[in-house]
């Protein structure tokens, strides 16, 4: 098989943080790095997109040291490789880039016991302050709307390297402010995060299910209404369902029928409107997945997944 210069760059710089990250002292990087890599050779394998290789492997990294000093290493090369890229207006590196930091992320949150109790802190906050959680999904609608709108206004591949840029940008910012509490931006962004947990966990799985999103999801009508399910019914159906006494869903006794409606009708009737009855499908199949999923399944990627594959069936 015929590699280009691009793919053998990437593919070099990939074994090299790999063997940087094996050799590491103190943390075992063997089991996530056998899953990035083979998360990585079916990307490769069906996409031909190279750029999956280091983009992956030094998101992982940066997951896993996340909230300490060995994060800025790994995350600044990520951050330099992908505005070098975007400089050098390198073809198809952002769709690999954005499958890559999504799956090291993903897999750094999954398997890594520090950051696994964070996320289960996370998840078990989750509902306790209705104000707090009303005010992160307000937000969330709002830069979900962002996120549309620029999809339409740019195209998808300039709406893709933006989103994708801001969202590393937002990544270091989360970071720092996590161990640099004395400013009112971070007493801000602290408000905003569910009680006892640090600074952008909850974003990390909302960035990551996004930029997936952007990646995989092949029609831009299509990914319309994956976005709308999964950052803006998302929300509709935490601040209906906590506000709205109703039943309890039959498959998950933590969500409500009235919750469930909420995400569903509104993303229904988006998707109508967006992509006709494939839209509805995708509106349908994306509200049964965050009515169901539950900790470590996560609905943040497992929307985008799910309406992935149902979009390249439609």
């Amino acid at each position: 098989m015929y590699l280009s210069p691009g793919a053998i760059a990437y593919v070099s710089i990939g074994l090299a943080t790999s063997i940087s990250a094996l050799s590491a002292r103190g943390r075992s990087f063997i089991a996530p790095i056998a899953a990035v890599a083979a998360a990585d050779a079916l990307t490769v394998y069906f996409t031909g997109l190279y750029s999956v290789i280091p983009s992956s492997v030094l998101s992982l990294l940066s997951a896993y040291y996340i909230y300490t000093p060995g994060f800025y290493l790994p995350f600044s090369a990520l951050f330099v490789l992908s505005i070098a890229a975007s400089a050098l207006r390198i073809d198809g590196y952002w769709p690999g880039a954005d499958i890559g930091i999504s799956a090291g992320t993903i897999i750094a949150m999954l398997m890594d016991g520090r950051i696994r109790g964070y996320v289960r802190r996370n998840e078990s906050m989750k509902g306790r302050d209705r104000g707090r959680e009303i005010n992160r999904d307000i937000m969330q609608s709002v830069v979900g709307s962002i996120i549309i709108g620029a999809v339409f206004a740019f195209g998808l591949t300039l709406a893709r390297e933006l989103v994708s840029v801001a969202a590393l940008i937002l990544y270091i910012v989360g970071s720092y402010f996590t161990t640099h509490t004395e400013s009112w931006a971070a007493s801000f962004l602290l408000s905003l995060e569910r009680g006892g947990t640090p600074l952008g966990i909850g974003a990390i799985w909302f960035a990551s299910g996004v930029l997936l999103a952007l990646a995989i999801v092949p029609h831009v009508r299509l990914l319309a209404v994956t976005l709308f399910v999964l950052v803006i019914g998302d929300s509709l159906a935490t601040i209906v369902g906590t506000s709205v006494k109703s039943a309890r869903l039959i498959f998950n006794r933590k969500k409500s029928v009235a919750g469930f409606l909420a995400i569903f009708l509104s993303s229904a009737l988006f998707g109508l409107f967006m992509a006709g009855w494939h839209g509805v499908v995708l509106a349908l199949a994306g509200s049964l997945v965050e009515s169901a999923a539950r900790y470590p399944f996560d609905d943040n990627y497992l929307i985008p997944l799910t309406c992935a594959l149902i979009s390249n069936a439609l």
